[in-house]
């Protein structure tokens, strides 16, 4: 469980970078099984809908 407080303005997240490494990591070990985030609001991820539509197609493309 990764867990950050800290605002969306900030680029360095690094609790989110984390999250996405072990995510990589999980998808090269066993690229069968789903990865899931879930999180508490929607902001968290970013503050747009353009950030969040990035956001998703970065995850959506990972290997």
């Amino acid at each position: 469980m990764f867990s950050e407080k800290i605002s969306t303005r900030i680029k360095v997240r690094p609790q989110f970078e984390e999250a996405l490494r072990t995510a990589r990591e999980v998808k090269a070990h066993a690229p069968h099984c789903r990865v899931i985030f879930t999180v508490f609001e929607m902001k968290r991820l970013g503050r747009d809908a353009a950030e969040l539509t990035a956001l998703a197609d970065h995850l959506t493309g990972m290997p």
